[in-house]
């Protein structure tokens, strides 16, 4: 008998244990707790990104994200990549809302661009005339003097561009901490036998 009560009592205790360290851990983490690592936006930036996307809803995409894409113009061995930060993330999805005429609040919003929003990603466009050129192609960041590997790639598909050219579309993925501490970041498409691509990012400029 004694010794069910003693069980019971540890139960009880390591129970309470977790409580508390779930409850502390909300404490310090303030107002975000809700909220992965990878969503920081200020409430400033927050109606920034809401107001952009409902202003710009009528906006082709192209135009839309011109503030986070670097075009290397069309043609082989060309391309561009767009960056997807988590102001560009409430801007996009605050469009589509807008454009649905979807009354959908800056809260809901903020809420669901930050449980869908985990890594940092990139969606690339590249040209060539060769069917399946970039096969043996690899994606590095470099930031700081270090070369940060791809964490994911999901290709998605190919397609004709204009001037007789094949365009291959696909998402990659890095690690979200790369935000962190504003610079220049590079996105490079390695080539075999061929010069890379480098797509510039300045991270001062871009929302």
């Amino acid at each position: 008998m004694k010794k069910t009560w003693v069980i019971a009592a540890a139960v009880i205790v390591v129970i309470a244990a977790v409580i508390y360290s779930i409850k502390s851990g909300s404490h310090q983490s303030g107002n975000k707790v809700s909220e992965p690592i990878s969503f920081s936006l200020s409430t400033t930036e927050t109606s920034a990104a809401v107001n952009y996307g409902k202003n710009q809803r009528g906006d082709l995409l192209v135009d839309f994200e011109k503030p986070w894409t670097v075009f290397l113009g069309y043609g082989p061995g060309k391309g561009s990549a767009t960056i997807f930060t988590p102001y560009h993330c409430l801007a996009l999805i605050a469009r589509n809302s807008a454009k649905d005429n979807s009354d959908v609040d800056t809260e809901s919003l903020r809420r669901i661009c930050a449980e869908s929003y985990k890594d940092l990603y990139f969606e690339v466009t590249l040209y060539d005339n060769k069917e399946n050129f970039d096969r043996d192609y690899k994606a590095v960041l470099l930031k700081d003097g270090r070369e940060i590997p791809v964490l994911k790639v999901l290709q998605q598909g190919y397609d004709e561009a204009r001037e007789y050219t094949l365009s291959s579309q696909q998402k990659l993925y890095f690690p979200i901490d790369i935000l962190r501490g504003k610079s220049e970041i590079t996105l490079r498409i390695v080539r075999p036998e061929a010069p890379p691509l480098d797509f510039v990012f300045d991270l001062n400029k871009i929302p």
